[in-house]
């Protein structure tokens, strides 16, 4: 039984609890709440003055304090370049924007992004776009070692790189996504891995393929 205190809201986030020490050592297993507990926003009163934190994990919402927060900053951090780490030669998928929907299919998200090098070291992106049940068009396929001329911006075509804008992908999995990107791009990756929580797009971390 979570000892924390119980507040009525409205249906959008069924539960407000208050985060106590306690319930933190078990809500820190997992990933996903440790992520949001360490982003969590500040919450004022009416008079905008700073009470807490709050931190969203629909369909509950904890009310955290700034020692709790900086807690989970801080083994976030630490869970994030273990992540990194241990994943620095395998094929990771960005999930962007939302968590795998795994009920709804191998692979299931409205948009997933690819940082990686290949076996010569060139660094690529790849973002795929979702268009139906497990289907997916190429939105972004970028060189990222590529020189960028002015003739390359006017025709696009450093963003062409491997796989042609707008190619479809009917009923993808992960094991046909990790055997395209390996006969593609030159790389030899024995695995894939969904990232939810540790990998923003905005870290450009590029795995490398061995």
């Amino acid at each position: 039984m979570y000892n924390c205190r119980l507040l009525k809201t409205s249906s959008m986030n069924k539960e407000i609890i208050t985060l106590t020490p306690k319930l933190f050592e078990q809500v820190k297993q997992d990933d996903g709440k440790l992520k949001a507990i360490a982003n969590a926003h500040e919450r004022h009163d009416s008079d905008r003055v700073y009470r807490t934190y709050e931190a969203c994990c629909y369909p509950i919402r904890y009310i955290v304090t700034k020692e709790l927060k900086e807690q989970a900053e801080e083994l976030f951090k630490q869970r994030k370049a273990a992540f990194m780490e241990e994943n620095k030669h395998n094929l990771v998928v960005i999930c962007m924007g939302m968590t795998n929907e795994k009920e709804c299919g191998d692979l299931m998200n409205h948009r997933i992004r690819m940082y990686f090098k290949n076996k010569a070291g060139t660094r690529y992106l790849v973002e795929l776009e979702r268009i139906g049940y497990n289907s997916y068009f190429v939105g972004h396929s970028d060189n990222y070692d590529m020189s960028i001329s002015e003739e390359h911006m006017n025709t696009g075509e450093y963003r062409s790189h491997g796989l042609a804008e707008h190619t479809k992908f009917q009923l993808l999995t992960r094991q046909k996504l990790l055997e395209r990107i390996n006969s593609t791009f030159d790389c030899d990756f024995k695995k894939i891995i969904i990232d939810e929580n540790f990998v923003y797009c905005d870290d450009e971390y590029f795995p490398q393929s061995k």
